[in-house]
């Protein structure tokens, strides 16, 4: 019995000892089942951690790679640098034509090299999709189903978007494409190991990567691998700048077109209508298409020529403001006023409006945005993108816009342009680059700077930046190798520094710097608008002048008149033979004509103020060697009358706004009354330049029908200021001189009618006063029976009739001067038989006429003063060129190519001009401005000045070109692809035989010292950067299958082409002045852009595997343009070709028709003109960038267990964690701790580009 109870107690011990080990069991698994959980979750916040490391690594990465690319100005040997950016890559290139290294800014197997192979790189990744372990679709889409049907989200480029946003497109099949990888963007995978080191594969094999085993081994395994691409913000349409371009510019002929344009010039606020202005780049290439159901039907507006003061809510206006407008930060409602939103800072801002409704929402227009229209914008828009205001040595450019030295004269305007343009901001070693002027006007006895030939060359900051240019002009220029001083030689190159300095001083912010037109402060408008050419001596011993606004001599004339005649008995002149002339003049005197014409013409209307003195005068005479009493060197006539002042109702003196603008101020007081003839010691009132009595004749002299030997000799003919001294003539005291021979000559005798004498001496004094007090002064200077003689600007001479080669000299003296200006061409000649010889052989030309005639007995049409600028054409009545007498065909020295030459604006003549001012519009469709030039301040420097292309009237070979000193006539800098005497096929390289400007390095790199910031709505351009900016370099790297040049788009949307027919020059059924009642055409010359065959052209380049080294390089592409829908080509005079079916390569053709010929195509355009679209869209073009988009896809890896460390199989190893998203980078000049040196000054100054630093502004994860 005990036995059985013992075993009944053990048997209970057992299960209790059983439940109790149970228990434990339950309890040890559940905190083994707790510790492998935390224990899971610690692996998954360790795999976070390491994917969100790795994603920090393509920006790093990329960081580097910019550093190594932009930081460097200069080799370890000294050899200059520049860069160039475009999406994927960066280029380096010193100073020969090729890159010297290319650095990818895309993940790769090589990430620098010296050389780029684009259809190698292409054919690297055409086998991407079956080399999974070395490559991956950077653009592979996220499926969602979230509105209930699957949809592929894209985290770079949406395919969608080819066929709705402009310029984008497939230009071939891409590889690899397939159902799912629609848009392939390739990238090949970069391996991160243990030890933080980065390879690449040494050889790929279906799923395997294989790695040097001295580098991949069991210590240091593979744990991630990063690809990634980077774009550049420069190649997108930036929203917070650019809004939609309203194209507007300077008018360039008579048509209701051009009449609109002047009537409505750009407001204060509408920086749209501004050219160069990044608001003027659109954004409907992009937006066009937004609004889902409504894209394609919605209707975008293109307001050419539109008036917002007089439109209403059913006008294409009001349409426009509610599309484009009011998505715009600082958008120009109806009303003028612009908006001030604050700016998006990202792309996700745009779907909703500042009501908190989707954008359109409550619009009558049909548009309302979607969120498909934010996903597939992304590609093509930003909200940041500036570019770097360097010049090609990584220096600062220099503003257009001249300030006053004084700081305090500064206006608000002033002060925002130089926070833009300054170095060291806030430091005493504040560095401004801006050229300055020494004084504003104040006043008539305080005229400033620009009444003086020195003033502003004295201003010690204008020399340190002049001399700063000559230095950077005389080495090669990076990636072109070779020099401006080369290609022009020293003072050819002076002279184009010194006449655009001095252009500065007279072409913007002039309002309170050029003397204004009469008012209360200037009651008889002494020197209104003008400026004294300035005048420098440089270190180097070359002495160069600009053209200020100021006269230079074309002709002087010589007049011959009788002042008595034999008498009869009773006191009338004899008649014998009753034919009406008097039979014998006994007395006569001379009286000497200057005819002055200003190339720097146009509006704002100028009146010089200047006086003139004719040196050897007293050498001149007749017969045998009686002397024509004509005053000597001291003799001076003050010439200040302005020509603004009225002498008839609504009617101006002397042509104003025209190049022969002050003839009549050398016969008129200030007050315009007559000046009086002989009084020599009173230049304000007196005309001295005329015989000082009467010249008796000796007996058997002055017969009617003989003849008369006039002596005349060299003179040297003095521009002055006006109140000169009248002391003998001192070196260095005439602002311009020009010496000239009167070869002797026999002339006919003068005649008088009987009936013109009357009963009593013919006083000289008569023809100085006019019929009517303040009447105008045509008809009494030459009277009948006078004898003219006058010397011209030769057109066969080394100026070849263009005036500008003459201007550009301050002094052009014999024997230098031999042949500049020779004999009117009715002068006569040794051989010439008396009978031939005619009475008057001058060309005397008032500014004022053009259809009612000129100077002379009887008024002679203004045609017979001139001669032509194209061979063979006649010019309408209204439209006779500012050239001389004799000219047939502006042509350059090299075998008669057709040279470059200015389009008058409005109804003003066409000529050899400097003028390129964008200000009062309204006045170039008058001959002359009567009350004066009223000039306000402006609120926007672009407004006045964009670009440097205003530099292109400069002429470049004044004194020769090289080594070659012969002057070249007809060439000025060169700033457009299609110079009127190109021949060589658009598609080719241009030749120097093309233009000289072509030669390298090319006119347009001139164009890469300046800028203009902007400074309006709010400030665009800070530390020599400017926001908005499009890149020319649009190919994305390496995905060359994919075009995307949407941008480029916006920014030749709103450029306008002008192109007039030669038969528009010549047609006398209405020419480009007008028709022949001066009403304007119905006609138009002006071409939008066709963007698609320009991009065709830019793609000719990028496709050889080139870029665009500098923005001014968009100088050397054509422009193609399209006829604007609604407009009228076609006049009764001209039917001009269509460019429509034109291609890029056939843009000479269209341009300058047959080789040789003046009058089959648009001869008729001037070099202006040609030059203008260019100077439209170069302002708002970049090729480098400062704001960089890292897109990557990351993935941190783990291998197979027992997997060789030295292979990575995508079969077999394992994808632990994986992200994808972008980075925005920035780079910047960044603040210094100490100031940088002046590189105007300083020997030890560096490339600024060395000065900048990067940040990443933003991160976003692609997470749809």
């Amino acid at each position: 019995m005990k036995t059985r109870r013992h075993c009944r107690r053990s048997g209970s011990a057992i299960v209790i000892v059983l439940v109790f080990a149970a228990m434990i069991m339950v309890l040890v698994l559940a905190v083994l089942g707790t510790g492998m959980q935390s224990r899971k979750q610690s692996a998954a916040v360790g795999k976070i951690q390491e994917v969100e490391a790795l994603a920090q690594l393509p920006a790093q990465m990329v960081i580097t790679q910019l550093q190594r690319a932009t930081l460097p100005g200069k080799t370890s040997d000294g050899e200059r640098l520049t860069w160039v950016s475009q999406p994927g890559m960066i280029r380096v290139f010193g100073t020969q034509p090729t890159a010297r290294m290319h650095y990818r800014l895309y993940s790769a197997p090589v990430m620098n090299s010296a050389t780029l192979d684009l259809t190698q790189e292409a054919a690297a990744l055409n086998q991407w999709n079956v080399q999974a372990s070395g490559y991956t679709d950077l653009n592979e889409p996220v499926l969602s189903s979230r509105s209930g049907a699957v949809e592929k989200k894209f985290p770079i480029a949406d395919p969608a978007a080819i066929g709705r946003v402009a310029g984008f497109a497939l230009r071939q099949a891409a590889p690899g494409a397939d159902a799912l990888h629609s848009l392939p963007m390739p990238a090949a995978w970069i391996y991160v190991l243990k030890d933080g080191r980065l390879v690449v594969p040494t050889n790929l094999t279906g799923t395997k990567a294989s790695f040097s085993a001295d580098v991949v081994s069991a210590d240091t395994p593979i744990v991630g691998r990063v690809a990634f691409w980077t774009d550049d913000e420069s190649c997108k349409l930036n929203l917070n700048t650019a809004t939609e371009g309203a194209a507007w510019d300077m008018p360039a002929a008579n048509t209701q077109v051009e009449h609109g344009n002047a009537l409505n010039a750009p407001t204060g606020v509408e920086s749209y209508r501004l050219s160069g202005h990044p608001a003027f780049t659109s954004l409907s290439p992009v937006l066009r298409n937004f609004g889902g159901a409504a894209a394609g039907s919605t209707q975008w507006p293109k307001p050419d020529e539109v008036n917002p003061l007089t439109a209403d809510k059913s006008t294409p206006w009001a349409r426009y403001v509610s599309l484009y407008q009011t998505l715009a930060p600082h958008g120009v409602g109806a009303d003028l006023i612009a908006r001030q939103d604050r700016h998006y800072a990202t792309m996700d801002e745009l779907f909703y409006s500042t009501q908190r409704q989707p954008n359109g929402s409550g619009g009558s227009s049909g548009f309302l945005m979607e969120p498909a229209d934010l996903s597939m914008a992304r590609f093509f828009l930003t909200t940041h993108s500036a570019s770097p205001e360097l010049n090609p040595f990584g220096g600062p450019k220099i503003a257009l816009w001249m300030v006053p030295q004084d700081a305090a004269q500064r206006s608000v305007v002033d002060r925002h342009v130089m926070a833009a343009c300054s170095l060291n901001a806030g430091t005493a070693q504040v560095a401004e680059f801006a050229f300055q002027r020494a004084a504003n006007w104040s006043g008539t006895s305080s005229q400033g700077s620009s009444q003086s030939m020195t003033d502003d060359w004295a201003v010690q900051r204008n020399q340190n930046l002049y001399s700063w240019l000559q230095q950077m002009t005389s080495v090669a220029f990076p990636g072109y190798g070779a020099s401006f001083l080369n290609k022009y030689g020293t003072q050819s190159r002076d002279q184009l520094l010194t006449s655009m300095l001095d252009m500065l001083r007279w072409t913007a912010n002039t309002s309170a710097c050029l003397p204004p037109g009469p008012g209360s402060a200037n009651a008889q408008g002494l020197a209104e608008q003008s400026a004294v050419p300035l005048t420098i001596t440089t270190t180097n011993g070359t002495t160069t002048r600009g053209f200020g606004r100021f006269p230079t001599i074309t002709e002087v004339a010589v007049v011959f008149a009788f002042t008595d005649v034999e008498r009869g008995s009773d006191g009338k002149p004899r008649d014998d033979n009753k034919d009406g002339i008097c039979d014998r003049a006994t007395k006569l005197r001379a009286l000497m004509v200057i005819n002055p014409m200003i190339p720097a013409c146009g509006t704002p209307a100028v009146s010089p103020a200047w006086s003139v003195r004719i040196r050897r005068l007293q050498h001149f005479t007749i017969g045998q060697g009686i002397g024509l009493l004509l005053p000597g060197g001291n003799a001076r006539n003050r010439c200040i009358f302005s020509s603004s002042l009225p002498f008839g109702a609504g009617t101006g003196w002397g042509g104003n706004n025209s190049a022969y603008a002050c003839i009549a101020s050398q016969f008129l007081q200030a007050d315009g009354t007559p000046k009086v003839p002989g009084v020599v010691n009173d230049p304000a009132r007196g005309f001295p330049f005329i015989s000082s009595g009467d010249v008796s004749l000796l007996s058997g002299m002055g017969l009617a029908g003989s003849t008369l030997r006039f002596s005349g000799g060299a003179i040297v003919v003095d521009l002055m200021a006006p109140n000169a001294s009248m002391t003998s003539p001192q070196a260095g005291d005439a602002i311009h001189s020009v010496e000239m021979e009167f070869p002797d000559q026999v002339i006919p005798m003068p005649s008088l009618l009987v009936s013109d004498f009357q009963s009593g001496p013919r006083s000289i004094s008569s023809r100085f006063t006019p019929v009517t007090v303040g009447g105008e002064m045509r008809l009494p200077i030459i009277q009948r029976g006078d004898v003219v003689r006058s010397l011209i600007l030769n057109p066969a001479g080394p100026s070849q009739g263009d005036v500008r080669l003459v201007a550009a000299r301050r002094d052009l003296l014999l024997p230098d001067a031999t042949n500049w200006y020779g004999t009117h061409p009715d002068y006569g000649t040794a051989a010439t038989p008396a009978g031939q010889l005619k009475t008057e052989a001058q060309s005397l030309r008032d500014g004022a006429y053009m259809q009612s005639g000129q100077f002379g007995s009887i008024l002679q049409p203004t045609r017979n003063t001139s001669g032509t600028l194209l061979s063979g054409v006649a010019y309408a009545d209204n439209a006779i060129p500012a050239v001389p007498v004799g000219l047939n065909g502006a042509t350059t020295l090299n075998a008669g190519v057709l040279g470059d030459w200015e389009s008058g604006e409005g109804v003003l003549e066409d000529g050899p001009f400097v003028n390129r001012s964008r200000l009062l519009p309204a006045g170039c469709f008058a001959r002359s401005t009567t009350g004066g030039s009223s000039l306000q301040a402006t609120s926007d420097p672009l407004s006045e000045i964009s670009s440097a292309i205003c530099f292109g009237a400069l002429p470049s070979g004044v004194y020769g070109n090289g080594t070659d000193g012969t002057p070249r006539p007809w060439q000025t800098l060169l700033f457009c692809a299609n110079p009127a005497g190109r021949s060589t096929a658009a598609n080719h390289t241009a030749q120097a035989t093309d233009h000289f400007g072509f030669t390298s390095p090319p006119d347009h790199l001139w164009l890469e010292f300046f800028w203009t910031p902007v400074t309006q709505p709010w400030p665009m351009s800070a530390s020599f950067a400017t926001e908005g900016k499009v890149n020319l370099n649009h190919q994305l790297m390496p995905f060359t299958w994919i075009q995307r040049a949407t941008a480029l788009y916006g920014a030749l949307k709103g450029v306008r082409i002008t192109a007039i027919p030669t038969a528009a020059l010549s047609s006398q059924n209405g020419s480009a002045k007008g028709n022949t009642d001066g009403s304007p055409l119905n006609a138009t010359f002006k071409y939008e852009v066709d963007e698609g065959k320009t991009v065709d052209g830019l793609n000719q380049r990028l496709d050889g595997g080139d870029v665009f080294r500098t923005a001014s390089e968009i100088c050397g592409q054509f422009l193609v343009p399209r006829r604007i829908s609604g407009h009228s080509y076609d006049s009764s005079g001209f039917s001009p070709a269509d460019p429509a079916s034109m291609q890029y390569g056939d843009m000479t053709m269209w341009w300058n028709g047959t080789t040789g010929s003046a009058g089959d195509a648009f001869e008729g355009t001037g070099d202006n003109l040609r030059e203008s679209p260019y100077a439209q869209v170069h302002p708002r073009l970049c090729t480098q960038s400062n704001v960089y988009s890292v897109h990557y896809r990351v993935q941190v890896l783990r291998q197979a267990r027992g997997a060789p460390a030295e292979t990575w199989d995508e079969a077999r190893d394992h994808v632990q964690a994986e992200r994808r998203g972008c980075c925005v980078i920035e780079r910047r000049l960044a603040q210094q701790a100490t100031p940088l040196p002046d590189p105007a000054t300083s020997t030890s100054a560096r490339s600024l580009h060395e000065a900048h630093s990067f940040r990443i502004v933003s991160q976003t994860v692609f997470g749809p």
